[in-house]
């Protein structure tokens, strides 16, 4: 991706974001459009071009423009290959100044004047100002009135999108801030990225203003949707995401249960109850297949990861390492400052979640989680964490529930009322293949050593950060 150089001067009131792709036809007139509207506007702006590795002659179009105009508000940002809609303007977005930022569709089948109308609502205490559009009926567009009307009703049914109307629009302006903090948890690069984006910002409680504008189709430009295809494919997205959002919550309940009732998990060690016995003898196992993965050398530094009771930040902390544990719950926290107390070493011990605590990249020789990915939603990007908090040359040591297994009816339906009934336990949310596994460890910078499994329910990996 090439940026060109920016004009360093101030942060401007707007930053509006033009994603383009094969817009040869159409972009030059467009633009004048647009920076006709923003020159008769009483503030400052700045217009960033993404473009996305178009197929035809866009990127020369682009050239001559910001050639001719020699306008420093004007600036470019060139992809080397085509990464898609939502990934386009998330690259705008991170490369823009202005205290509000927003990207328009190049097309303009929603004109420029909305612009202003939108920056108004924002100042006016919204959050995020969306254009609600009005498609005016015609038999040419017919089909794609319906479309549109359709996926709207689908989405406010299967996702928690609140009172918006048109999560879909290619009208979307945000407070600066709020556009940065909801970046990082949009996935989907594409334009199913206009739903996540709006969702996440439900779910945020931005505050959300919809600004009526009028849609009028843009018949200069081919279009490139897919009637069936690109219907199913939206449709398989909004179920995906909606598998993910419900994911999530299970994740939120699960880091509750943990907070509130974590220390209970410490009684089934060494207990002998036929039931925490059972867990018990399953943990004493666990810690013996890992034992010799995770001693080093005295001075080392090593992080447990959702150190719980601290069995293993007391091991390493008496052969000399200096630790760091991190766990959500106090009752855990308070259980593994004692056991350090008790080992004679001390330790830093740190209160929070693994998906937003700060800790120092590539500071560790050592980093474990034990037991921690059985309940992380998105267990790859915690994997990614591990990884990125370990030095090169360092050892990440965790374990994650197997795939397939014999204790599989633990895990769904009345298997996980008896998990917690007998066991006193939360649902466990994923369980892998092997493959999953290595997938995983490679997309996380990681060389696997060694996979064990350990009594038939779970992985134990150690492996290398190259």
């Amino acid at each position: 991706m090439d940026t060109q150089p920016t004009d360093p001067t101030g942060s401007p009131d707007l930053s509006l974001v033009l994603a383009c792709h094969n817009e040869e036809t159409i972009l030059e007139e467009s633009v004048g459009r647009i920076l006709g509207t923003l020159e008769g506007a009483r503030l400052s702006w700045e217009v960033i071009f993404v473009e996305d590795a178009s197929r035809d002659r866009t990127r020369r179009v682009l050239g001559r423009i910001l050639d001719v105009r020699r306008d420093g508000r004007l600036r470019a940002v060139l992809h080397d290959r085509n990464t898609g809609r939502g990934a386009a303007v998330s690259d705008g977005f991170r490369a823009a100044r202005g205290s509000i930022v927003g990207f328009i569709d190049v097309d303009l089948e929603v004109g420029p004047e909305t612009i202003l109308p939108c920056l108004e609502a924002i100042r006016a205490g919204a959050d995020v100002a969306l254009g609600r559009r009005a498609f005016g009926f015609s038999l040419r567009g017919a089909w794609r009135y319906v479309l549109s009307k359709g996926y709207a009703r689908l989405a406010r049914a299967l996702l928690p999108i609140g009172s918006v109307t048109d999560s879909e629009t290619g009208y979307k302006f945000f407070r600066r801030e709020t556009a940065m903090a909801l970046l990082d948890r949009v996935r989907d690069p594409g334009w199913f990225w206009d739903t996540e984006i709006v969702v996440r910002a439900v779910e945020a409680g931005c505050r959300i203003a919809e600004v009526p504008c009028v849609y009028v189709r843009n018949h200069l430009k081919r279009s490139t949707v897919r009637t069936v295809h690109d219907s199913a494919v939206y449709f398989l997205r909004l179920m995906a995401f909606r598998r993910v959002l419900r994911a999530e919550a299970r994740s939120r309940e699960t880091e509750a249960w943990w907070r509130e009732r974590g220390g209970s998990f410490s009684g089934h060690y060494g207990a002998r109850g036929p039931f925490s016995g059972f867990v018990g003898a399953f943990l004493d196992r666990r810690a013996r297949l890992v034992d010799g993965w995770v001693k080093v050398r005295p001075g080392a530094r090593a992080l447990d990861a959702g150190c719980g009771h601290g069995l293993h930040l007391a091991v390493l902390a008496a052969g000399g390492a200096v630790v760091t544990g991190v766990d959500v719950s106090p009752a855990m926290l308070d259980r593994s400052r004692r056991a350090l107390d008790a080992a004679g070493g001390g330790g830093e011990l740190v209160a929070g979640r693994i998906e937003s605590v700060d800790l120092p990249a590539a500071s560790f020789d050592l980093v474990l989680a034990i037991g921690l990915l059985d309940y992380s939603g998105d267990w790859r990007r915690v994997l990614a964490r591990l990884s990125g908090w370990t030095k090169p040359g360092g050892r990440v040591v965790f374990t994650v529930p197997k795939r397939p297994s014999p204790f599989w009816f633990l895990r769904i339906g009345p298997g996980l009322w008896m998990r917690r009934a007998l066991f006193e336990l939360p649902p466990i949310l994923v369980a892998v293949t092997r493959a999953e596994l290595e997938g995983a460890a490679r997309a996380a910078g990681l060389v696997i050593e060694e996979v064990a499994s350990c009594s038939g329910t779970m992985w134990a990996v150690r492996a290398t950060k190259p």
